[in-house]
């Protein structure tokens, strides 16, 4: 590939990294001296040892290649013991700057939180504050999601609220799921009022979950009915939607008695 390409690759990489909090990176300059003083080809033991004397635990080689006219890039995050390589990521890359730096800013979340494209992709796109701690704490709460693990999604929720106060969509599964498990309304109430507080960076659906649950905290069980309802008419599958559909309907039915 063109060197031009795959330096401002590598520059596109670097700022994508930079902007998470807490992570260190050595100082580009340094690395480029430290390179430069190398007289035998970098092979993987030559770099981590390099980076060790650089201070640094890890470190990221990548490859930039064009194949039928499209660019694609390999990056391979390396543990300096070994070296042991931790995780893979491929992706083709656009030119167009917007589209590379959307690519290049998963790749570096990826690496950062060794975890699959789509799921980090989805927290990326939110665009809450970019804490290491926190996203692994969402990425690991969505994992016991899927597990129905409520207790510990519970816990894991709380911790990324912890992380981040003005997360509305953490607030917002937090009480979801402490609403899920049955928990008094004071428990939760709060949370549903911090997402509320936080609308505007919901989701279309997390809107409609959360003035679901705003109904439901106001004992307005009716109004809630009709918001799950509107949900899953818009997804047949929307198993949220369901459970607060029958969530509403049972409750109603406990007040009407």
């Amino acid at each position: 590939a063109p060197a031009g390409a795959a330096a401002r690759h590598t520059q596109m990489l670097r700022d994508a990294l930079a902007r998470w909090d807490g992570v260190e990176l050595v100082d580009q300059f340094q690395v480029e001296d430290a390179l430069q003083r190398e007289s035998a080809p970098p092979t993987l033991e030559r770099v981590a040892a390099l980076t060790r004397r650089l201070g640094a635990g890890r470190f990221v080689r990548g490859r930039v290649t064009v194949t039928d006219g499209r660019t694609h890039t390999q990056v391979v995050l390396y543990d300096i013991n070994g070296p042991v390589a931790l995780l893979e990521a491929r992706a083709p890359i656009a030119d167009a700057v917007p589209e590379a730096t959307r690519t290049l800013e998963s790749i570096a979340a990826q690496l950062l939180l060794r975890a699959p494209g789509p799921e980090v992709d989805a927290f990326v796109r939110r665009g809450t504050a970019r804490s290491v701690p926190a996203a692994q704490a969402w990425l690991q709460a969505q994992a016991s999601l899927r597990e129905w693990d409520l207790a510990r999604a519970d816990a894991e929720f709380a911790a990324v609220t912890a992380a981040m106060p003005t997360d509305a969509a953490a607030h917002l599964w937090l009480a979801q799921v402490r609403a899920w498990r049955g928990r008094p309304v004071d428990t939760w109430a709060g949370a549903v009022a911090r997402a509320t507080a936080g609308d505007t960076a919901l989701g279309s659906r997390e809107r409609v979950l959360r003035v679901g649950l705003q109904a439901l905290a106001d004992g307005d069980f009716e109004r809630a009915c009709r918001h799950y309802a509107q949900l899953a008419q818009r997804s047949s599958g929307d198993f949220a939607a369901w459970f607060g559909l029958g969530q509403c309907r049972t409750l109603d039915r406990v007040v009407v008695r």
